[in-house]
């Protein structure tokens, strides 16, 4: 899916980094009850880096989501963690983000750039939900602990093993 914003920063004491996802795509989708719903089954997101294979996963438990709004015909699903890296994440139709900090963030930007980073969002249980983007179309900062991107374009399949 087309991605807006990915922004990972990694500065040499691990308690600040800090990973900000934003999405606005017309692909996402968010049913209660459904096979993806995050308050019944959690959420992992996952940072991928294509070109060395680094990976992080940041577990979102079932136990930390709320719904809001679902009486409208839109569900949306809103994250609040008091443990662990991520602290608010929010589930949408048509929208996606998620604030995690601290040195549980297992992911490192060691090396002299990134060229791309991949991110995607599982959600749910037995057939889980897969929302995958790859950022790295419009980097406006890539260099060693920190990595900026905007406006990726959806991609062709997704590179995340």
């Amino acid at each position: 899916m087309a991605g807006t914003k990915l922004q990972v920063r990694d500065p040499s004491t691990a308690e600040r980094r800090k990973v900000t996802l934003q999405v606005r795509s017309g692909e996402m989708v968010a049913s209660l009850g459904g096979p993806g719903d995050p308050s019944a089954g959690g959420a992992v997101l996952e940072l991928y880096n294509p070109g060395t294979g680094e990976i992080a996963g940041l577990d979102l438990p079932a136990s930390n989501w709320r719904v809001r709004g679902s009486g409208s015909g839109t569900t949306i699903y809103k994250y609040a963690g008091r443990t662990g890296p991520c602290r608010t994440a929010t589930l949408a139709v048509g929208r996606l983000t998620a604030s995690c900090k601290g040195s549980d963030i297992g992911f490192t930007l060691d090396e002299a750039t990134q060229g791309n980073l991949a991110g995607r969002l599982t959600t749910g249980t037995g057939v889980p939900v897969h929302y995958c983007m790859v950022f790295g179309g419009t980097v406006q900062t890539d260099a060693p602990g920190d990595f900026t991107a905007v406006a990726a374009p959806a991609p062709a399949s997704c590179p995340i093993p």
